[in-house]
């Protein structure tokens, strides 16, 4: 995966492969240090992981009637040469001993970057193998030592979000407030009680800002209701879109300010999978409302999807005659 592509954020895994030739006699590899390193204002960083590492393996004949069938096995940080605790226990994949058949093979680091010193940039991670011993391998004793770093862009820092006054035909309303719409007429709800149904665009003003220009996908909908009534959704703004994102631009979206619309309910099928009438699409009910932006990054963990924030408003849309 290219840096550019996808920033890393919250926790992630970390898998190696080591050589064949680091798995048995006097160079067999028992341990190794985790090292990161970056650039603040032309100032290099270095300094190495100490965060806990388990791994689970599957347990002995003698373990499994207390254990069950797994055990989860601390394998660091412990004290190096150096007596400080950054050194782990290498879980080697290939081993064929009883108490060391690994399920995740090739783990070597459940790595929390939000606890790097850095909210977000360029980070180089590098794997120090050390002997049984923990002392270091000889100067070219190792092939292409360049295979054991990579670099990732970190990221987890917040966007910013503005939501503006929501504006409906009669006005604007600030959090906590009423917006005044058209009664249409009144229907029995899918609760059994009867409801005002409205007519009216809402307008959605908002903001958002990402310095690290990693933005996927912005959302504004309003729900309302219980769990029978399906949000609104008022607008979707999508880095795929070339409108939005220009390919000369990629892969960098800061964001921008936008305005999100709608007339109501847009569903024609409720969440039981019912057929809604007609007559009640376009239309707001009479009920407190929930305005949310929701902010996708292209931030992932390496195994889900990206990171997302939620920004919300709450005002309340009533009949302008009551």
């Amino acid at each position: 995966m290219k840096v550019k592509d996808c920033a890393i954020g919250r926790t992630t895994k970390l898998f190696a492969n080591i050589g064949s030739g680091l798995l048995s006699g006097a160079n067999k590899m028992g341990h190794f240090r985790l090292k990161y390193s970056y650039t603040v204002g032309g100032t290099a960083v270095v300094d190495y992981f100490k965060m806990p590492f388990r791994n689970l393996r599957e347990a002995t004949t003698a373990e499994e009637p207390t254990t069950g069938p797994y055990v989860t096995e601390d394998l660091g940080p412990i004290p190096g040469p150096d007596s400080l605790r950054n050194v782990y226990v290498y879980p080697n994949p290939y081993d064929l001993i009883v108490d060391k058949q690994w399920v995740y093979k090739g783990l070597v680091g459940v790595i929390n970057t939000r606890q790097l010193p850095l909210e977000s940039g360029l980070v180089t991670i590098t794997i120090e193998p050390l002997k049984n011993d923990m002392s270091a391998y000889p100067s070219g004793s190792i092939t292409n030592p360049g295979d054991l770093s990579f670099t990732i862009m970190v990221d987890n820092t917040k966007p910013t979000v503005n939501m503006g006054d929501i504006a409906g035909p009669y006005g604007t309303a600030v959090a906590c407030a009423m917006l005044d719409l058209d009664l249409y007429n009144t229907y029995t709800a899918y609760d059994g009680n009867t409801r005002k149904q409205l007519t009216g665009t809402i307008s959605v003003p908002y903001s958002v800002s990402d310095p690290n220009q990693h933005l996927w996908q912005l959302s504004v909908f309003a729900e309302y209701g219980d769990v029978c009534d399906r949000n609104i959704v008022m607008q979707t703004v999508s880095y795929t879109d070339t409108t939005v994102v220009p390919l000369s631009s990629r892969p960098n979206w800061s964001g921008g300010s936008f305005t999100a619309t709608s007339q109501g309910k847009t569903h024609t099928i409720d969440v039981w999978k019912n057929p809604i009438p007609g007559s009640l699409l376009n239309k707001w009910d009479q009920c407190a409302y929930q305005f949310t932006v929701r902010v996708h990054k292209r931030v992932s963990n390496g195994e889900h999807g990206y990171s997302r924030w939620d920004f919300s408003k709450h005002i309340t849309i009533k009949d302008k005659n009551t």
